[in-house]
């Protein structure tokens, strides 16, 4: 489970930013955010649950070289 995710691009500006699970090589987008302002932090709004064969991802278009990408992630292993 993900408790905190944040994303950010520190030096860039007009992008996306999505946040997603993938599982079976199917992308599951779970937020956006478009044109965030150079420096936004864009945090999660819920918790994440991750399941077995689950990969949480950020994604960033239209980058530039040099960018500086940022995703800080916060969790624990929870049994089900």
């Amino acid at each position: 489970m993900l408790t905190h995710v944040t994303v950010e691009n520190r030096t860039g500006t007009r992008t996306k930013d999505r946040i997603g699970i993938n599982n079976g090589g199917r992308d599951h987008y779970l937020d956006e955010i478009l044109d965030p302002a150079q420096n936004e932090l864009i945090v999660s709004r819920s918790d994440i649950l991750l399941g077995e064969g689950d990969y949480f991802f950020a994604e960033f278009t239209d980058t530039q070289n040099g960018d500086e990408l940022v995703m800080t992630c916060v969790g624990w292993q929870q049994g089900l």
